[in-house]
């Protein structure tokens, strides 16, 4: 094991409404042959299953267990970066499957004083990772937006995604919490994260060994049907708002609006109409707001 090896992990994983998942996701962590970590479950699930608490009973002194009174993704994670212990900080989903070795894969980057976050590699399921990115990852002021993270090479990267990625703690603290103004789903918190620790010149890296398959797990976590197109657009647009001038954020519009509405529509043409609307609303009250934080738009 390198100098770097020696670093303490703490694992977060944030959970809502997940059980057999969940427990499943905690074991793999546990098993990991990397001793040196800590686990730490933030639990804002009203009441799990019979069999998921008697599963979190048994594991009770191998993790630390924190609940939370109310569900916020942003919120959970920011305790869990409190409470962290570890040099690194390791952010996993509560539904994500991978091999052993991954917590090691992320340690041996930080062998590199200059590196301050990893991005692991994240898979669908049956997917194999792609060998080329798409143009649009070329463009120098919106091609970070659209960087693919089930790519087969290490590279440099401002944007990990928050299912599979680990940060410096003393970078996080220098940085400050992680936004809370990214509400429901939370989109993009992370690459929100990554941008901020990115502008202070830290290097983040994408690596293809950290690699874990996301399920995507259809009930609990941020999945909410009915209020996942309107989350989406509205973190989008606060987003761009935070980090991007009038020229990308209407590139990164466009392209949204195509993939959201117009794609997923060819799918299911009922959305089309009120994923339309959603995504006017969103950004009109972006529009309104002029970047100002969530509780200030009135």
């Amino acid at each position: 094991m390198t100098d770097a090896g020696r670093l303490r992990v703490s694992v977060v994983i944030a959970t809502y409404r997940r059980e057999q998942v969940l427990c499943d996701t905690v074991r793999q962590v546990l098993s990991e042959p990397y001793d040196n970590k800590e686990v730490l479950v933030i639990d804002q699930t009203e009441e799990h299953t019979g069999e998921t608490r008697k599963f979190l009973e048994s594991v009770k002194d191998s993790i630390r267990y924190i609940r939370m009174d109310h569900p916020s993704v942003t919120e959970a994670e920011n305790l869990g970066i409190r409470e962290a212990t570890g040099e690194i900080v390791l952010f996993l989903d509560d539904d994500v499957r991978f091999e052993p070795g991954l917590i090691e894969a992320h340690v041996r980057n930080y062998a590199d004083a200059s590196l301050v976050g990893v991005a692991g590699m994240v898979l669908a399921p049956g997917r194999p990772p792609v060998e080329r990115l798409p143009a649009v990852c070329r463009q120098s002021r919106v091609g970070y937006f659209f960087f693919r993270h089930d790519y087969a090479r290490r590279v440099r990267v401002p944007n990990p995604i928050e299912c599979n990625m680990s940060f410096r703690r003393r970078t996080l603290l220098e940085v400050g919490p992680i936004d809370e103004h990214f509400r429901e789903n939370a989109y993009l918190w992370g690459q929100d994260l990554a941008v901020r620790v990115a502008k202070t010149g830290g290097k983040i890296v994408h690596d293809p060994k950290a690699w874990v398959v996301h399920l995507r797990y259809a009930s609990g976590g941020v999945r909410m049907r009915a209020l996942w197109p309107l989350s989406f657009f509205r973190n989008l647009f606060y987003f761009l708002g935070k980090h991007a001038d009038r020229h990308e954020r209407f590139a990164v519009a466009v392209r949204a609006f195509f993939y959201r509405v117009l794609v997923e529509g060819w799918r299911r043409p009922w959305v089309i109409g009120p994923n339309t609307v959603t995504f006017v609303r969103a950004w009109l009250t972006e529009r309104r707001s002029g970047g100002r934080p969530c509780e200030d738009r009135g």
